[in-house]
């Protein structure tokens, strides 16, 4: 059975098969093993079954080394797979998911059911964009790779693409952080070449189809050679004496590899106008050419550094300078293991999630045959244990002492009962203690209030055609009711009839009362009260908000001494939209009795209205309020925080208009305040 303290990562390439063995060595990983196992001909020969030559040298891996009790990690060519990159709209970090899928279903030019893939976010800590990134590769290509392992027994854990795994090589092996200067990391490999650009908080990948191939072509047209013979030239042209000769017939292939370089680093920082690259780091097979590193350098104008060894992972014993000498041509298994032992930055895995199962279930196969066979031991010792215990128990003659103190507990129990069970359990201590829940919820309705008052004396105060010294708005009642959440399988809810969805949360629906005297009583309490319940529905910090559509008001006119009452609600385009990033709730599902368009109207009966000055109750009563049976504390505001009654005195020549004002707030995080 596999185990997560060491893991193998393997690179099938286009040169051979390279693999690093790596074990958790306490908070620092060690090399345990690596391998490089060449084909016999670089996959890229003309008229070479390709197919074969892998399946040979996979198959030599295989038994020259033990893959068991490791996890597998394996990669997918860049130029077989997808690397995609997007900003993000500015979202909430639960959005990110649904956003990145409608990323991934425009820039993968495959459907989504044909592929795997993954993403991963980047931020940078000096912007406060966010960037994804987005590898995938189709379902037939991962099959067929999976297929190659399966035929050696070689179970992998994680499927991702070279270029990721490279750069995590690089990233802990050179401890990547927000100082490191941006990073260029080349690896030309035989059929492409993968280019990574590396900053802080940001990673992106381009392949291009230019590598150790071209290179080994050229030869071939320039000295007519065959194409074996072309690889060897170029793998040994430190060591010729043609070596002038042969570097000058290679001239165009690194110009023209330089060229593609400069061109993904430009179309890079085009998108990137903040970017500030350095340094250019080669690794795979083709950066040991001769001339390569200079080439390179004089073309791109950056420093162009090669991999000399592993600075992180060490390997003891002889075998150590082999390993540092192939440092370069190693990364990519270096990385594909690190991220198998979890050490790596990006975590990108295409592995199916069906063929994770089985691997699994495949693991464990002799393990549940194992504890089968315990079960079935143990099972017959279960069974034949009782019976010999029962004789044993049978043949022993009991102690006198111990019928005497069953007797006597069972005295003490029947006493116990006789004490206990006429007692009443006294609940006063208990609904005292529920009366302050929900205190804190209406002091901050109260502090609401305050707030509205102050915008009405602020709106009042910026209209300079106002002489009145008095308060222009004065607050009488200030009413509550309760309502917590439909149960959808309860009788009342059933019996109410009506085709609507269940309340879903906790309520309260809150009415203040007052008058003011404001000539232009419409337009003060639309710009002051009303305008402020719906600028300030949402708000950081509270445990409600105040439901959409739910602000409404009611005037007594000034010139209908009679009694009608007008109710108006702001146009469409004076209500301030709710804050970003909170879509506006449906008031129907979760308002029970809600017509479309606002909250239920309050019944006519507990509307103070067709009230003049001159007809006005002087002791009229605060509106009628439920719920307090449902939770202890939640009912009117005025028995805790009373309004006072200033002089009901109209100086002359004033009016005063009553007004009623209806509003609901909604708990939003039921398991904090326990309302749902």
């Amino acid at each position: 059975m596999a185990t997560s303290n060491a893991c193998w990562g393997i690179e099938v390439g286009a040169g051979g098969i390279k693999g690093v063995k790596l074990v958790l060595d306490g908070e620092n990983v060690r090399v345990a093993d690596f391998a490089v196992v060449p084909h016999k001909r670089v996959l890229s020969t003309p008229d070479l079954n390709q197919d074969d030559a892998v399946r040979l040298a996979l198959g030599a891996f295989a038994n020259q080394y033990d893959l068991s009790k490791a996890r597998i990690a394996v990669s997918v060519p860049g130029h077989a797979a997808f690397a995609r990159f997007a900003k993000l709209p500015p979202v909430e970090p639960k959005q990110i998911p649904k956003i990145v899928r409608f990323e991934a279903e425009q820039q993968i030019p495959f459907s989504l059911e044909e592929v795997e893939w993954d993403f991963q976010t980047f931020r940078s800590p000096d912007s406060p964009d966010v960037e994804v990134g987005i590898f995938a590769a189709t379902k037939e290509r991962i099959r067929q790779q999976l297929q190659l392992y399966d035929d050696f027994g070689i179970v992998p854990d994680i499927v991702t693409l070279s270029p990721i795994a490279a750069y995590n090589a690089l990233a802990y092996d050179l401890v990547f952080d927000e100082q490191t200067p941006g990073t260029v990391i080349v690896d030309v490999g035989t059929t492409s070449t993968d280019l990574i650009i590396a900053e802080a908080g940001r990673v992106w990948v381009r392949t291009f189809p230019l590598g150790g191939h071209n290179f080994t072509q050229e030869i071939v047209d320039k000295f007519s050679v065959s194409y074996p013979k072309a690889e060897k030239i170029k793998r040994e042209v430190h060591k010729s004496k043609s070596a002038r000769h042969v570097l000058q017939a290679l001239r165009p292939i690194f110009g023209d590899l330089g060229q593609e370089i400069q061109r993904s680093i430009g179309y890079y920082q085009s998108l990137h106008s903040d970017s500030d690259l350095q340094r250019v780091i080669g690794v795979g097979a083709t950066f040991e050419l001769q001339g390569i590193r200079k080439a390179l350098q004089q073309q791109v104008q950056l420093t162009v550094y090669t991999v000399e060894e592993f600075k992180r992972a060490t390997l003891d014993g002889p075998d150590e300078s082999t390993l540092n000498q192939s440092a370069g041509q190693l990364m990519t298994a270096y990385g594909l293991a690190l991220q198998g032992l979890e050490f790596a930055t990006l975590e990108a895995n295409l592995m199916p999630s069906a063929v994770v199962r089985e691997a699994v279930w495949r693991r464990k196969t002799p393990w549940f045959a194992a504890a089968a066979g315990l079960g079935i031991v143990a099972g017959g010792a279960m069974f034949i244990r009782p019976f010999m215990d029962q004789a044993a128990v049978d043949a022993f003659a009991p102690d006198p002492i111990i019928q005497q103190v069953l007797t006597q507990g069972e005295g003490l129990r029947r006493e116990a009962r006789e004490v206990t069970g006429a007692q009443q359990i006294d609940r006063t201590l208990s609904n005292l203690v529920a009366l302050a829940d929900g205190r804190e919820v209406y002091a901050r309705i109260v502090d609401d209030v305050s707030l509205m008052m102050e915008r009405a004396e602020t709106v009042a105060a910026g209209d300079a055609s106002l002489d009145i010294e008095s308060p222009i708005i004065t607050l009488r009642t200030l009413t509550t009711e309760f309502t917590g959440p439909d149960d959808p399988e309860s009788a009342d809810f059933a019996q109410r009839g009506r085709n609507e969805e269940p309340q879903e949360f906790a309520q309260i629906a809150i009415r203040m009362t007052g008058w003011t005297e404001h000539p232009r009583a419409s337009d003060f309490i639309v710009d002051s009260i009303d305008r402020w319940l719906r600028s300030n529905q949402v708000r950081e910090g509270l445990p409600y908000e105040i439901v959409d559509g739910s602000p409404r008001w009611r005037i007594t006119r000034q010139d209908d001494p009679i009694g009608t009452v007008g109710e108006q609600a702001p146009p469409q385009a004076e209500r301030e939209p709710p804050p970003a990033g909170r879509q506006a709730r449906d008031p129907r599902a979760i308002r029970r009795g809600t017509p479309a368009g606002g909250v239920r109207p309050t019944p006519a009966r507990e509307i103070e209205t067709g009230a003049t000055q001159a007809s006005l109750p002087p002791d009229v009563q605060p509106g009628r309020t439920s719920g307090a049976s449902q939770m202890p504390g939640l009912s009117s505001l005025n028995a805790s925080y009373p309004v006072p009654r200033p002089d009901e005195g109209v100086p002359e020549g004033r009016v005063r208009t009553y007004f009623e004002v209806n509003w609901v707030i909604q708990f939003v995080d039921a398991r904090e305040d326990g309302l749902r």
